[in-house]
């Protein structure tokens, strides 16, 4: 049996990290096989057996002498998308890992690097930029665009013909109408209903959501 060797940006256990260590533990021809991150309380640990070492900016000159490809394990949009840029100049592929637990037509396009969860439906001609993070229970209904690096959350739920640009959040168990459009880095909180479009950078939140101040006093990031 042919295994792929990849590494992954991101260590932490109770982040998007622990949950791609446990998807691969169930794909017996995928093995990580280093795992990057800067924070200095974790590099030198080792998360699942396997070394956690410094920054990705560092290796990635050498990286395909040692890896077939990485994926990138951190919740946050931008910094995701910023690696996931850093890898393509490279040429480093970006590994897309898709759990066997979810739906996904043969129509729809799903870019490098992104993670797909248990349970979350992904409907025909729907199109997902790279990076990107489509969480437990989640669905994407028919004719969908979303941008690079976006993440819904578990539970979200998107409509047909809804267009997301780059980096939009979209929180747990959310929702959006039909043919609704989100600007870039735009972020719908938990619980919302999106009923109209949504510009850039711009923070939402009720039902109907509507535009507020950011209510999240802690970084989303992991």
């Amino acid at each position: 049996m042919s295994i792929t060797n990849i590494a992954i940006i991101g260590g932490r256990l109770d982040g998007q990290s622990g949950v791609i260590m446990e998807v691969l533990k169930i794909n017996p021809s995928i093995k990580v096989t280093c795992i990057f991150d800067q924070t200095p309380d974790l590099k030198g640990t080792e998360l699942n057996g396997v070394s956690i070492v410094g920054g990705f900016e560092k290796e990635c000159q050498n990286f395909r002498n040692k890896f077939d490809a990485l994926h990138i394990a951190i919740g946050d949009n931008s910094s995701r998308l910023r690696y996931a840029n850093l890898a393509q100049d490279k040429g480093i592929p970006l590994y897309t890992i898709i759990h066997e637990d979810s739906v996904i037509s043969p129509s729809a396009i799903i870019g490098d690097g992104t993670f797909v969860g248990p349970g979350a439906i992904i409907q025909n001609n729907t199109r997902i930029g790279c990076a990107s993070i489509i969480n437990s229970g989640a669905i994407v209904e028919h004719d969908c665009i979303l941008g690079d690096a976006v993440h819904l959350a578990p539970r979200a739920t998107l409509a047909g013909r809804v267009i997301l640009g780059s980096k939009v959040f979209f929180g747990i168990g959310s929702c959006a109408i039909p043919d609704i459009v989100v600007g870039e880095n735009a972020f719908v909180a938990a619980g919302s209903t999106v009923v109209k479009d949504i510009g850039e950078d711009d923070f939402v939140l009720g039902v109907p959501a509507k535009k507020s101040h950011n209510i999240y006093k802690k970084n989303l990031s992991d």
